[in-house]
């Protein structure tokens, strides 16, 4: 029979038991081993939620603490090689249930019942052979979802749930939405489930709700990371930090919709002029600001001068939307290649690529603003939001692996596949050149990660940038 918690107090001070701590420094051996037998992904958090908080593994719609309407969630962190946290993985939510999706509301739907108020219990995951006994919480808070996420959040349930209804199931993506995604459950040889749609029974795989990892990132940056009392590191929650929407009420959620109305008015518009619009006609007078065409962009969406639009905008944080300014000739070949951020050198066997901090760049969406190139300046062409096909994002996963292998091995180059006959490669973002940081006692250098501009042209052509006849002209030859 489960605990009982007569209300939110009782559990938080339950959950705050673990902060700074592993399980075996509160349970004794006897207690913990009948409970390390199980088996299975989430056998720890199940561990948790038996042993610490008792309540009993089940698989039912409601929260784990029903009369107080909130659900337990147990999920890793990993640590960068800058000592930040970030999530090691997806948060579940549950699977979706195909009989009754399709006659739900949001409001009254089984998503938002069991997972309005969420009991996170976070752990610093540091090896793959890590007993699971010694993982140390870092992080123990209950989360009542704000309004101005649900918003979001009931736009991608909505989303999710159209797919369903139409019997396009089976072509979800985590690039249709924002914060919530319907994320693949069961592995390779499970056996499509049958659904009921406005076009029949149809199959698809078994699919969860899930908060994406970039969600769960901005969640940490309301906590500061201290040392506790115990000398154990743990995140406390900060004074509370000036937080920058870009929203309002009558964008009702629709992050993809707000963003096109903001650029609506300038399209068309030559930047100089864009840059007079918000008093800030010297930038292209002057013409020695090589970032103006990524001002304007950030005049567009905040009316102020932001260097990094995706640490800026809460909506940018938490859905990984990332800005990518991007200047172009007639034909929609890119002045410059496209730069990512550095790469990191901290790479170990243990390391994978869906916990590699490339995945995390790659796998996000993008906002593309095209500025075009044209006889007296640049005009701002269009805007795209794109997302990285599965195709390319595994042939860049193959890259990365080989990049892990050098490093092991440490082979530390200047730059590496630039001779590939890839889209991707790596090599030194400034002007310097040579080995300007320190690795394992080593010199090493500072690489980022960058697309060739005939793939960006690809990617701009192929969205109908121009017309398919012009278009299939163009499209020829590989990645110079």
């Amino acid at each position: 029979m489960d605990r009982v918690y007569q209300n939110q107090i009782a559990l938080i001070q339950q959950g705050n038991l673990l902060l700074g701590k592993a399980l075996i420094e509160l349970y004794s051996l006897d207690e913990l081993s009948p409970y390390l037998k199980q088996k299975g992904k989430g056998k720890f958090g199940n561990i948790v939620e038996a042993l610490h908080y008792g309540i009993q593994n089940n698989n039912r719609s409601e929260p784990d603490v029903a009369n107080l309407g909130i659900e337990i969630k147990t999920n890793p962190l990993v640590r960068r090689a800058d000592g930040s946290f970030a999530p090691k993985e997806v948060v579940s939510l549950g699977m979706i249930d195909y009989t009754s999706i399709i006659d739900e509301s949001f409001e009254t739907s089984g998503f938002l019942r069991k997972n309005r108020k969420i009991l996170y219990n976070m752990y610093w995951y540091e090896t793959e052979n890590q007993p699971i006994a010694s993982y140390r919480f870092l992080l123990v808070d209950l989360v009542d979802l704000p309004e101005e996420d649900l918003k979001i959040i009931k736009k991608d349930w909505t989303i999710i749930k159209s797919k369903f209804e139409s019997g396009q199931a089976d072509s979800l993506s985590k690039s249709d939405t924002h914060y919530l995604a319907a994320g693949t459950k069961g592995g390779k040889n499970q056996q499509p489930k049958e659904y009921r749609s406005q076009k029949g029974l149809k199959f698809t795989k078994g699919r969860a709700f899930v908060f994406k990892s970039t969600y769960i990132k901005s969640l940490l940056e309301d906590y500061e990371l201290t040392t506790l009392s115990n000398g154990q590191l743990g995140f406390i929650k900060s004074s509370g930090k000036e937080k920058f929407y870009l929203l309002s009420p009558q964008d009702n959620g629709d992050i993809k919709s707000a963003i096109e109305s903001r650029f609506k008015h300038f399209i068309g518009k030559y930047d100089y002029e864009i840059a007079n619009h918000f008093g800030e006609a010297e930038m292209f007078a002057l013409k020695i600001d090589k970032g103006r065409w990524h001002w304007n962009t950030s005049l567009i969406l905040t009316g102020k001068k932001k260097k990094n639009l995706s640490s800026h905008l809460e909506e940018f944080k938490k859905s990984g939307l990332t800005v990518k300014t991007i200047r172009v000739n007639s034909e929609y070949y890119p002045a410059e290649e496209v730069s990512f951020r550095t790469q990191d050198y901290l790479i170990t066997e243990d390391s994978t690529w869906e916990e590699s901090s490339l995945y995390f760049e790659m796998s996000k969406k993008f906002l593309w603003v095209i500025y075009r190139q044209s006889s007296i300046g640049c005009v701002l062409d269009r805007i795209l939001f794109w997302s990285m096909p599965e195709e390319d994002l595994n042939t860049i996963r193959l890259k990365w692996e080989e990049y892990k292998a050098f490093i092991l091995n440490a082979d530390f180059r200047p730059s590496y596949f630039m001779n590939d006959e890839c889209f991707y490669y790596m090599k030194i973002k400034d002007n310097k050149g040579g080995a300007n940081k320190e690795f394992d006692g080593q010199k090493v250098t500072s690489l980022s990660h960058w697309m060739r501009r005939a793939y960006v042209q690809r990617i701009l052509l192929l969205n109908g940038c121009l017309s398919i006849e012009e278009a299939i002209e163009i499209l020829v030859g590989g990645w110079d």
